[in-house]
């Protein structure tokens, strides 16, 4: 594993992180030079896996500052990340690898988040449905990156008591958070015939979630159940964000 300072040092040796920072001069922001240095990490990271994901990462860069104006440590009681019209808030009590691979997840979000018929949408969300679904795939993209970023692997493991409200159930995930979302992800994956990386891409797409439809309904016996599906899914996902809010 590569130490901070390694990585600092390759981001830094690469001109990536001035090039971040100039993108953002003379723009009205409150950003630290963590956060620069982790676009520039989260951008540089994209790049080694775009041939998989299908993605153009100079075209994600240079829309940051169209994304991120404000990015705060904060206490979030718990939460690891919050992205909302405020910006991006990480909790501050984390240590700089969770940090990194929380807000790894939280500027995802930034970047998947568009506004369709004054709307917003986010990865799979559609407005009304979808969370489930984009939580998981964003949690993957998050740990992807992350350990591209760190130059080790992913590590799948039997997860026992992290599925909230269902203790029964122990997820082999690689996940640190969104188990059960990113299980279920991998059966769509898995369903479809299409490897993990170009669904997580969709998220990224003007289309993604209308591409994910129509390829799962193309499946035997799916047509017209796509909806009905993301639906069933964001009921759970209502009652784990109860359950993390202190629902028992």
């Amino acid at each position: 594993m590569k130490t901070k300072e390694q990585r600092l040092n390759e981001l830094y040796s690469k001109g990536l992180v001035n090039t971040i920072k100039g993108l953002f001069a003379g723009k009205n922001v409150n950003i630290d030079e963590d956060y620069y240095v982790l676009m520039a990490d989260y951008i540089d990271s994209l790049d080694e896996v775009k041939d998989s994901m299908l993605l153009n990462p100079v075209e994600i860069l240079n829309n940051l500052p169209n994304l991120v104006s404000n990015i705060q440590e904060t206490n979030l009681n718990g939460i690891y990340g919050i992205t909302d019209e405020n910006g991006i808030r990480i909790n501050k009590a984390l240590d700089y690898e969770s940090k990194k691979l929380y807000f790894f997840h939280e500027l995802t979000h930034a970047v998947q988040t568009k506004h369709i018929n004054d709307q917003e949408h986010c990865g799979f969300y559609n407005g009304h449905d979808g969370m489930f679904l984009t939580e998981g795939a964003t949690q993957y993209t998050a740990e992807i990156l992350y350990h591209v970023s760190n130059g080790t692997n992913i590590n799948y493991r039997e997860q026992p008591s992290t599925v909230r409200g269902d203790s029964t159930r122990t997820p082999y995930s690689p996940l640190s958070e969104y188990q059960y979302n990113g299980n279920i992800l991998m059966l769509l994956c898995k369903t479809m015939d299409l490897p993990l990386p170009q669904v997580l891409a969709l998220g990224y797409k003007q289309n993604g979630r209308e591409t994910l439809k129509s390829i799962y309904e193309s499946l035997d016996g799916n047509k017209g159940k796509f909806d009905e599906l993301m639906q069933d899914l964001e009921q759970i996902y209502s009652i784990d964000k109860l359950i993390i809010g202190g629902l028992r």
